[in-house]
């Protein structure tokens, strides 16, 4: 065969196997288009990420989104407005809902709240376990009749909270009704001209309360009773003598304990308050509390806060907690207070509360950096005794400026000595993160 011939056979079978290659490339193409059609077709047809959550998950995550708004505006009506929005998302979330008990299950009833609304979260909330919330209202008819569609459910009572003078009418409708499930109770406001029933109510038709909370206001009588059932207790000082309360021997069972007001007219010798069980102690604007804390005796004490209204000379020290509560593993303390117990010249000595693990510091501001030098102090002389790092958490109040140079100065000093955590207005908390991260953070577009 020439030269000629076999370039036009090379030719000739090159032609064919192009011929070939087109074919496949179109068989390709039409099998990718059609790939492309079944999968935009697989996508319109599957439900959005969320809709495929377990229906527990997303209830939670519905609850989630509630809870904030509940908090920030305890005042308004969050359930209609709120949860209206929810349940207009999709069917689904209508179902969810609209068809979950527990969703339904706190009823505050608020003087917007028809009588007709709160039959409809008592019916939609099945049998669960009631939360109810009374708000400061008029009584009007409306106010009563929902009292009632309220009190002919008094088995699944579960809490009951009360805003305002209100506690008079209330204590009226609940008369020879048994509330077996109720566990707590918070009364904002207790009449004198109420508080024998009141007294009677709690104490006599709810077998199981475990915590009690008495706000401003309530004067005990001289047969206050404290139910055997008690393990939390919160309870107003007030300017009166409060002595004999708190050697009730009832309290004794408590594991929590929390008193507020001024104390002033408080008669206590040291370790006369005995409560073995306690394991949680909070002191909130209360004043001249030195006897009190040398009266209590505390051996199980794990947390301890402390908030005073106003901080004396000669008010605290040191000593009286570590003396009182040498088991104390978390201690929330005011800035004031820090100033108190990490000045010159009485910085604690570092075997004190061998079993801290959490030092919580509310309202730093740059007053407080007085305590810093001591703090530090004490710090390093729990390291060289081989103690583990502590967590020092440093709190703002909300809608507080915050002062970033005094985080920066916090940071800077304590970084290597303890683990810090940051709780700041927007309730984002950071674990040893720069203040220059928590800026681009918080404020990051």
């Amino acid at each position: 065969m020439d030269e000629l011939t076999e370039v036009r056979v090379e030719l000739a079978r090159l032609e064919k196997q192009e011929q070939e290659l087109i074919g496949q490339l179109c068989n390709v193409r039409i099998a990718v288009r059609a790939q492309k059609t079944k999968l935009d077709e697989l996508i319109r047809r599957m439900h959005a990420p969320i809709d495929r959550l377990p229906n527990e998950l997303l209830l939670r995550i519905l609850e989630l989104s509630i809870d904030p708004y509940v908090l920030a505006f305890p005042s308004c009506d969050i359930y209609r407005h709120w949860k209206r929005k929810l349940a207009s998302v999709s069917r689904h979330w209508r179902e969810m809902v609209l068809g979950t008990p527990r969703f339904w299950s706190t009823i505050r009833l608020h003087p917007t709240w028809s009588k007709s609304f709160v039959k409809a979260r008592v019916t939609r909330s099945c049998q669960f376990p009631l939360d109810i919330e009374i708000c400061d209202q008029r009584i009007t008819q409306t106010f009563r009749a929902s009292l009632d569609i309220l009190v002919n459910c008094a088995q699944r009572w579960r809490s009951l909270i009360v805003h305002g003078p209100v506690l008079s009418s209330l204590l009226k409708r609940m008369e020879h009704r048994v509330f077996p499930s109720l566990t707590h109770i918070s009364v904002e406001c207790v009449p004198s001209c109420s508080t024998g029933k009141f007294l009677r109510f709690y104490s006599e038709r709810c077998p199981q309360l475990q915590h009690l909370d008495l706000e401003k206001g309530f004067i005990p009588s001289l047969d206050f009773l404290i139910p055997p059932s008690l393990t939390s207790f919160a309870f107003d000082l007030g300017n009166r003598d409060s002595s004999p309360i708190l050697q009730h021997v009832s309290l004794q069972k408590l594991t929590m304990l929390s008193l507020s007001g001024s104390g002033g007219d408080l008669n206590l010798h040291p370790n006369s308050l005995h409560f073995p069980l306690l394991k949680r102690f909070i002191l909130c604007n209360v004043s001249r509390t030195k006897m009190l804390i040398r009266a209590i005796v505390a051996p199980n004490l794990s947390h301890f806060t402390y908030h005073p209204r106003d901080l004396r000379v000669g008010d605290y020290d040191a000593e009286d907690i570590c003396s009182s509560f040498p088991a104390v593993c978390h201690m929330d303390l005011d800035w004031d207070v820090m100033m108190s117990v990490f000045r010159p010249g009485n910085i604690p000595n570092p075997d004190y509360w061998p079993n801290l693990k959490k030092l919580t510091v509310h309202r730093p501001s740059e007053c407080s950096m007085k305590f810093l030098r001591g703090l530090i102090t004490w710090l390093e002389g729990r390291k060289n005794m081989q103690r583990p790092k502590l967590l020092v958490k440093f709190a703002f109040p909300d809608h507080y400026d915050l002062n970033w140079g005094l985080i920066s100065t916090l940071y800077e000093a304590l970084h290597k000595r303890c683990i810090l955590e940051w709780n700041v207005p927007s309730s984002i908390v950071f674990y040893n993160t720069r203040v220059y991260d928590l800026v681009s953070l918080l404020y990051k577009p």
